[in-house]
Parts: C-alpha cells; structure tokens; sequence
C-alpha cells in the first residue's frame, strides 16, 4: 500500500487557523478579564488580536460564543485536572492532590477563576448553563466523595447534599481570597513546566490546598 501523501499546503494552512483562533481566544481572554464581560467589545477583542474584524466572524459568531469557548475550555481543563480517589491509596492525601491541580489551574488562570466564580451573572442563558453545570459537577464530586469516606470509615456520617454545598463555598471563597493576594503575574516571571503556573502560584496552591482538607478532614473525620 502506498504511503499517504500529506498535503504541505493544508496542514500549513490549518496550522495558520488553529494559530489564529488561538490568538483570538488569548485576545479574548485579555480584554474580558481586564473590561468584565459586559464592557468588552468585539472592537476590543480585535485590536487585541490585532487582526481584522472580519477575522473574527470566521471563527465566532458573536462575543457570547468566544466567551462559552473561553470558559467551556477552561472548565474541562480544571476536571481533566482530577483523579477519582480510591481506598486502595491515601484517600486524604488524594484529595489533597487533587485540590492541589485545581487550584494551580485557578490561581494561574486568575481572572478566568475570577468570571467563573465571582462575576457569573449574565443574562445570556447558554453562559448561565455552563455556571450551573461546572457548580453542579463539582458537588457531584465532593457528594461522592463524602460517601465514600463514610462507607471507608474514614469520615463520619453526615447529611451529604448540604454539606457539599457548604465545602463548595468554602473553596470558593477561599479561592477568592487568595487570587485577592497573589502578586500581578509579570511577562518575565518564570513558569513551571511550560505552564502558567509559577513557583508564587504553586505555594499559595500548596497552602491553600492544606487549609481546606485539614479544616474538612478535622471536622469530618470519623471517631
């Protein structure tokens, strides 16, 4: 059989659009964190990008749409960011893990976090829906993980579905707190691994990570 031939052209040319929408949704980015989301523009969005505003309706059709992919994006990054905790390790060091991977991905994307959690009222009701399902989603996870301690023994007995809610706010407003207290990131600071996580980033991670599970673990723990 024949080896396939690639078409130098068209892979050129789809580096070139993924090298553009990129560019678009970093733009994007920028001006929603900086303006909020109601004062930014499609005319800020592309003098960001310093593209032309034709450029931009090849890609999205509206500010509403390059928003749902900004935060649809970030939102999968920050669950592909955890792993189910089982009993056959440390579960409580587990979960302190897994707090430690989402908080460096919230806390290094400061301002995205800051929309998700802080400024997430907008009458658009498909940017509604992604509000609602990333909160639903992670009182999933901390519902499941609060049975599964108590069917390990290692958490006592408790009315699930209220307490989930009550770590959920917890994480938030702790989150909150501390992007309120993390330096400006500079262009020139150094990151980790090719990633937007910089060493000031990880620590406040690392010792927010800690507050929250010894302050759960403490209360929660079985007798």
């Amino acid at each position: 059989m024949a080896p396939k031939v690639v078409d130098g052209r068209k892979l050129r040319a789809q580096r070139r659009r993924a090298a553009t929408e990129a560019k678009l949704l970093f733009a994007a980015e920028s001006v929603i964190c900086r303006r909020g989301f109601h004062a930014a523009t499609i005319a800020d969005i592309v003098d960001e990008a310093q593209v032309a505003r034709g450029t931009f309706y090849q890609y999205f059709d509206s500010r509403e749409a390059v928003y749902r992919r900004l935060i649809g994006d970030f939102v999968k990054l920050l669950t592909s960011s955890v792993e189910r905790v089982t009993e056959r390790r440390a579960p409580v060091e587990d979960v302190r893990t897994n707090l430690l991977r989402v908080l460096e991905q919230l806390f290094a994307q400061r301002e995205l976090a800051i929309l998700l959690f802080r400024d997430a009222l907008t009458p658009d009701p498909v940017l509604k829906q992604l509000h609602l399902d990333l909160h639903q989603h992670m009182h999933r996870m901390v519902c499941g993980l609060l049975r599964r301690g108590a069917q390990w023994g290692i958490l006592r007995e408790v009315e699930v579905e209220g307490t989930a809610w009550a770590v959920i706010g917890a994480i938030k407003e702790l989150l909150l707190r501390r992007i309120d207290e993390l330096p400006t990131l500079q262009t020139d600071e150094p990151v980790i691994d090719g990633t937007r996580i910089t060493p000031a980033v990880r620590q406040s991670a690392v010792d927010a990570a800690s507050v929250l599970v010894d302050a759960f673990y403490g209360g929660l723990r079985a007798p």
